[in-house]
């Protein structure tokens, strides 16, 4: 399989330099789940846009777009890699930096994403993380209509996210990339 040609060649070895920083940080991570998320997110389309105005393969809201120097006339004509390496890696240590994170799985990227105020490092996936009463109450992670959101329930929803060709051509192209043979780990610590 080989990457979608709508993605910059260099974005599967701009995920591993990324997660090679963050190890560098102490932080754990590898790069299929921080592609995860992304995937989760846009579908690693740079030109990806939401109703709320969020842009690009992090889907950044308008809210980042000062702090993080984001000019969104020009942002989404970024390609994959100048867009992870110059804007999502700096918002995602900003967040793993202000939580103490040691280690970074594809629910942790999602759900410091999502709603990083309610991140518990650790948790497990039965901790809920906020109830429909919440105004960030999102009902598509609530899976089985609960009335409530877990940890267990953003993981799911990444792995939910993460299928179809599209998907598997992306997750080969990253582990290709790497020069020290197989990864552990990826979606929910599964051996890819």
């Amino acid at each position: 399989m080989t990457l979608p040609s709508d993605i910059d060649p260099d974005f599967p070895t701009t995920l591993w330099s990324v997660a090679n920083s963050f190890q560098a940080m102490g932080v754990e991570c590898n790069p299929i789940d921080l592609a995860s998320s992304l995937f989760m997110e846009s579908n690693i389309e740079r030109h990806a846009k939401n109703a709320e105005g969020c842009i690009g393969i992090n889907q950044m809201c308008p809210g980042n777009f000062g702090s993080l120097g984001i000019n969104p006339a020009t942002y989404t004509q970024l390609t994959e890699s100048e867009q992870l390496e110059h804007f999502v890696f700096p918002f995602w240590k900003q967040i793993v930096a202000s939580h103490h994170i040691t280690s970074l799985t594809a629910r942790d990227i999602e759900w410091l994403n999502y709603v990083p105020a309610y991140y518990v490092p650790n948790a497990p996936d039965t901790h809920i993380i906020m109830n429909s009463s919440n105004p960030n109450y999102n009902k598509g992670f609530d899976h089985g209509n609960k009335g409530y959101i877990t940890a267990g329930d953003i993981g799911t929803s990444v792995r939910n996210a993460c299928t179809g060709a599209r998907w598997l051509a992306i997750q080969a192209a990253i582990i290709a990339a790497n020069p020290s043979g197989p990864i552990l780990g990826g979606i929910g610590g599964l051996i890819v």
